[in-house]
């Protein structure tokens, strides 16, 4: 009887620890999907910058995941002009369908010519996904162009946020506990 009881006391115990950790935990809405760019554009590989021609950019393929909602193929996202070296943080570097992007970091950078004269450009980077009433998302962003034509696409990756695995954490030393109360008995 009495084992029965500290099982029920350690029941009772994991839940109001289970439910003070709900309660502080706010559920974050990170953004996940991709959404690709392209559109008419002049870059320096002397000068180290990219001109977006109007600041417009057209969306080339269907918008995935949380994008699809809420831009649409062939909507008009408004493009900032940059400059990747030495690089500033552009905010936002483009806009579109209540979505906005901040590029904080180029991580790796590719130019040539090749020998027709035709020059290259590609760009990686990463910054901040926000809009729409989700949670400020990291992602990353790629850039590439030929020319005067470029497609410029921007990625996230749902991670889970330290409050999921913590729950989790607590429900599985729960079970543990439990189980082993119960072969001891």
């Amino acid at each position: 009887m009495n084992r029965e009881i500290k099982m029920k006391k350690l029941s009772y115990i994991l839940l109001a620890v289970s439910l003070l950790t709900l309660s502080g935990v706010a559920s974050a809405v990170p953004i996940v999907g991709t959404i690709k760019f392209g559109g008419d554009l002049t870059f320096d590989l002397n000068a180290n910058t990219v001109d977006i021609i109007g600041n417009d950019a057209i969306v080339i393929a269907a918008p995935g995941g949380d994008f699809a909602s809420y831009v649409s193929l062939g909507d008009t996202a408004v493009y900032n002009d940059f400059t990747y070296s030495p690089f500033t943080t552009v905010s936002p570097l483009w806009s579109v369908g209540g979505f906005s992007f901040t590029l904080s970091q180029i991580v790796s950078v590719f130019e040539t010519t090749a020998p027709s004269g035709q020059q290259f450009l590609s760009l990686t980077g990463n910054g901040t996904f926000s809009g729409n009433g989700f949670d400020d998302t990291y992602g990353n962003w790629t850039f590439s162009a030929d020319g005067q034509k470029g497609q410029f696409a921007f990625s996230s990756v749902n991670v889970p946020e330290p409050g999921t695995a913590l729950l989790l954490g607590i429900g599985l030393l729960g079970f543990g506990v439990t189980r082993k109360l119960r072969k001891t008995a």
